[in-house]
């Protein structure tokens, strides 16, 4: 049997895992948000419930429709609640109103 050091070993162990079923989970969630007009250059949040949500999730945001100036980011605050923020990137205020979005949460 050949000798294999411990990083061998470990990086043996964890290309198996992988094979073997460690894939990303992903949970889908769509929701809708009310934004109040949002003043340049600051940042507005909104909380969602996203079933199946938990801390640490990567957060991949869609919104339903096409919003100039704004920037959409969102984080798994609590397990199964995610905080959205917008950021007015603009010269104005902007008004987005209701924002429906689509996100995927990857663990």
């Amino acid at each position: 049997m050949a000798y294999r050091s411990t990083g061998q070993q470990q990086w043996e162990k964890e290309v198996t895992e992988t094979i073997n079923g460690g894939l990303p989970t992903m949970v889908r969630a769509q929701f809708s948000l009310s934004f109040p007009a949002i003043p340049l250059g600051t940042p507005a949040s909104g909380v969602a419930s996203a079933s199946g949500a938990k801390v640490g999730d990567f957060v991949l945001l869609v919104p339903s429709m096409a919003t100039v100036g704004l920037i959409f980011s969102g984080v798994v605050t609590t397990d199964g609640s995610l905080t959205i923020y917008a950021q007015n990137y603009t010269t104005d205020t902007v008004s987005p109103g209701t924002v429906s979005f689509s996100a995927l949460l990857i663990r």
